[in-house]
């Protein structure tokens, strides 16, 4: 892989890293927050 390559691809990856880890939180918080339905 040239170093270009991984300059180029790199900010694409960390940004959807990032992207998953903001998603979770979120849906951590919902869950968290979310009345608990248990049978």
């Amino acid at each position: 892989m040239k170093c270009w390559a991984f300059w180029l691809v790199l900010p694409w990856i960390l940004g959807f890293i990032l992207a998953v880890l903001i998603l979770a939180y979120f849906a951590w918080l919902n869950w968290l927050h979310a009345p608990r339905r248990r049978p």
